[in-house]
């Protein structure tokens, strides 16, 4: 069976940034030391991130509405 395109992969988009220099060799250090791609611990980070922040969007979410 083929590899799935880029355009045939569903529930993902690429997406673009600009990262500090400084930033980029800590994550690439990261990436070489887990034996991942950079690809693979910026996706890890978002996932954090965003676990770390849901819970605090949902309160500011509810304290706005009053709930």
């Amino acid at each position: 069976m083929a590899a799935k395109s880029e355009s045939e992969v569903v529930g993902k988009r690429r997406v673009t940034c600009m990262l500090d220099e400084v930033d980029i060799v800590e994550l690439e250090a990261i990436a070489q030391s887990k034996r991942v791609s950079l690809a693979w611990v910026i996706r890890d980070s978002v996932r954090i991130y965003l676990a770390e922040q849901a819970p605090l969007l949902r309160q500011a979410h509810s304290d706005r509405r009053g709930v």
